[in-house]
């Protein structure tokens, strides 16, 4: 789902540099600093999606309901994605929940879930 080559397409810019400009930031952000809309963007990758689920359909790869069926996945994760802002340089994702300081009191997978290790 989602081909993530197709983001520098839409921004006209190497993914190298996309990659870059991403860092502490949004796709949607990006997208608005090259002067492309949100919905632009959210246009283009469905579409994207779209075309790429036609060709699965088209060489037999897919039937036009799973086609559908996924389709309709991407509209309901679109948002989410677009939005999600990525890590900058040096930050490493998730590592609160990894050491336990994203539970309350800095408690473990195993201290945290009632019953266990009691």
């Amino acid at each position: 789902m989602f081909e993530a080559a197709n983001d520098p397409i839409f921004l006209g810019a190497p993914a190298t540099n996309l990659k870059t400009a991403m860092q502490g930031k949004s796709l949607a952000q990006v997208a608005q600093e090259n002067s492309k809309t949100r919905d632009a963007l959210k246009a283009f990758l469905t579409d994207a999606e779209r075309a790429r689920l036609s060709q699965a359909v088209a060489a037999g790869g897919l039937t036009q309901a799973q086609a559908d069926e996924r389709l309709a996945a991407v509209a309901a994760r679109i948002d989410a994605r677009i939005d999600r802002v990525h890590p900058a340089a040096g930050e490493r994702r998730g590592t609160e929940m990894r050491s336990g300081r994203g539970r309350p009191g800095g408690a473990s997978p195993v201290t945290a879930t009632p019953g266990v290790g009691a």
